[in-house]
C-alpha cells in the first residue's frame, strides 16, 4: 500500500492534478492526490512570497509579512472549520486539502500583482505571469 500512495503522490507531483485523480483508486489515494496539489500550491505561495518580498521595501514589506501571517492563521481555522464537519469520515483530509487549495489560488491571485505595484489591477503583470494558476480543478 505504501508503494501505492508514493506512486501517487508522485503521479501528482509530475503529471499534474488530473493524471493524479485519474489514477486514485480509492479515498486514500484520493486523499494523497488532494493533499499533494495543496502542497504544491502552498509551495508556489511561498515563492511568490519571497519574490514579493525582494520588491518591497520597509513598512511595505513589514505590512506584508503581518499580512501573510494573518492570512495564515485565518486560512488554517477557516479550514479545520469546514473540515470538521467530516471528522471522522474517510473524506476528512481531502475536505481539509481542498479547501487550503481554494485558499492558496484565491491568495496567489490576489497578490501576484504585487510584484508590479506600477500597474493597474485591470492589466496584468508580466513579473507575475509565471504564477498564474491555469490547471484548476472542478470542484
Amino acid at each position: 500500500m505504501k508503494y501505492a500512495l508514493f506512486s501517487i503522490l508522485l503521479l501528482a507531483s509530475s503529471s499534474g492534478w488530473g493524471s493524479c485523480m485519474e489514477n486514485a483508486r480509492d479515498d486514500e489515494e484520493i486523499n494523497v492526490c488532494q493533499h499533494a496539489l495543496a502542497k504544491e500550491l502552498e509551495y508556489k505561495l511561498r515563492d511568490l512570497e519571497k519574490d514579493i518580498k525582494s520588491h518591497l521595501k520597509g513598512t511595505q514589506k513589514d505590512r506584508f509579512n503581518d499580512s501573510q501571517v494573518h492570512w495564515r492563521k485565518m486560512t488554517e481555522r477557516d479550514c479545520q472549520i469546514e473540515a470538521d464537519f467530516y471528522e471522522g469520515a474517510t473524506v476528512y483530509p481531502a475536505i481539509l486539502s481542498q479547501c487550503l487549495q481554494k485558499h492558496y489560488r484565491d491568495r496567489i491571485n490576489q497578490v501576484r500583482n504585487y510584484l508590479c505595484p506600477e500597474h493597474s489591477l485591470s492589466t496584468d503583470c508580466p513579473q507575475s505571469e509565471k504564477y498564474k494558476l491555469t490547471d484548476q480543478p472542478a470542484s
